[in-house]
């Protein structure tokens, strides 16, 4: 099916039809499905998570950039109630001393007596903690983008498409052109590295870890030596009211074998 790239968009849109759709901000954070033990490692928790390039999230970098606006970026993370928390980093460190792991906890400028906090951001809305024997979710950083790779495109055989980096069970297309490498507007404020006629893939889901693999036929009717452009998009829902925000792999120039 040929679809324009507002169509393109709109399909993807329509999965959440009550929200607003916007291009991915720089970086993304999100929480763990999973509590864990402070005795685990929690940067491979992360990476089993969401996937490669996903590390645990600074306390330094999130005052950097949420300090005026950190009520919104916990709702936005899903820390939603008072002293709803997380474990997180500081300054690269996880600890302090050698057996108090740090977290970040939200406290509606009302820190619980004697909470020992080590910073806070806009007057105790998010305060940053430490202690051990807890066991909580990981706040987590993720790749601002995702990366698709295409093996066996060759005419009449199944050629493997996969993508990664994408979050938990998130919605992906993987859009295709025979035309070029865009870039084309989308009119929803992104651009695809794709020329028309676009053409894509039903919507499917990435697994647990942030993957989708797909197994599709190369109809011999593509012919050796055709070129193909693909790009993968991926939706993040993020905010509150929740906003789509839409995550594009690198374009991938390839010929078919």
């Amino acid at each position: 099916m040929k679809v324009t790239p507002v169509i393109l968009a709109l399909s993807l849109f329509a999965l959440f039809p009550n929200h607003a759709f916007s291009q991915a901000s720089s970086s993304q954070y999100a929480l763990t499905v999973n509590h864990y033990p402070e005795t685990v490692d929690i940067a491979a928790m992360a990476v089993a998570e969401f996937g490669p390039g996903a590390e645990v999230a600074d306390w330094d970098d999130i005052k950097a950039n949420f300090a005026g606006n950190v009520k919104q970026f916990c709702d936005d993370i899903g820390l939603l109630n008072y002293q709803d928390s997380a474990m997180c980093l500081r300054a690269g460190s996880r600890w302090y001393g050698t057996t108090r792991q740090y977290f970040i906890e939200r406290h509606d400028g009302n820190p619980p007596v004697g909470f020992l906090a080590h910073d806070e951001i806009d007057n105790y809305m998010l305060s940053l903690g430490s202690w051990y024997n807890i066991t909580k979710r990981i706040l987590v950083k993720i790749p601002d983008s995702i990366q698709l790779t295409m093996n066996n495109l060759a005419s009449g055989q199944v050629a493997v498409a996969t993508v990664t980096g994408a979050g938990p069970v998130s919605p992906l297309v993987i859009a295709y052109s025979f035309s070029g490498g865009g870039p084309t507007q989308t009119g929803f404020g992104f651009s695809l590295d794709l020329t028309l006629p676009i053409l894509k893939t039903p919507i499917m889901l990435a697994d647990l870890s942030g993957t989708l693999v797909i197994h599709q036929m190369v109809p011999t009717s593509i012919p050796t030596g055709t070129p193909i452009w693909f790009q993968a998009i991926e939706i993040r829902a993020s905010g509150s009211p929740p906003q789509l925000d839409c995550v594009l792999s690198p374009g991938l120039a390839l010929t078919v074998l």
